[in-house]
């Protein structure tokens, strides 16, 4: 089963004020750092489509804002990367 099929499936069976919850997930910066990375290759992928996509996306998007907050990114190095992903495929990164 591909991951939109489980993610529907999912959705058609769940509590939507539960998934819609807000989650604290404490780790070390570096971490979020990698994590920002392996999103964003994981969204250059061409079968990376749908829904769940969207969700990565903002999350992404997201946790980059948080990077520059934290001062681990400035905002120009961000949008420097974020022209990366554009270029190697990810086109919705242009969108705000």
């Amino acid at each position: 089963m591909k991951d939109e099929e489980l993610l529907k499936e999912l959705l058609a069976n769940a509590d939507l004020d539960k998934l819609n919850r807000k989650a604290a997930i404490s780790a070390p910066l570096l971490t979020w750092v990698a994590i920002h990375g392996n999103l964003c290759l994981a969204l250059r992928h061409p079968e990376n489509v749908g829904d769940s996509r969207k969700l990565v996306l903002n999350f992404v998007k997201e946790l980059g804002r948080f990077l520059v907050k934290s001062g681990i990114f400035t905002q120009s190095q961000l949008e420097a990367m974020e022209k990366v992903e554009i270029e190697e495929g990810s086109r919705d990164f242009a969108h705000k």
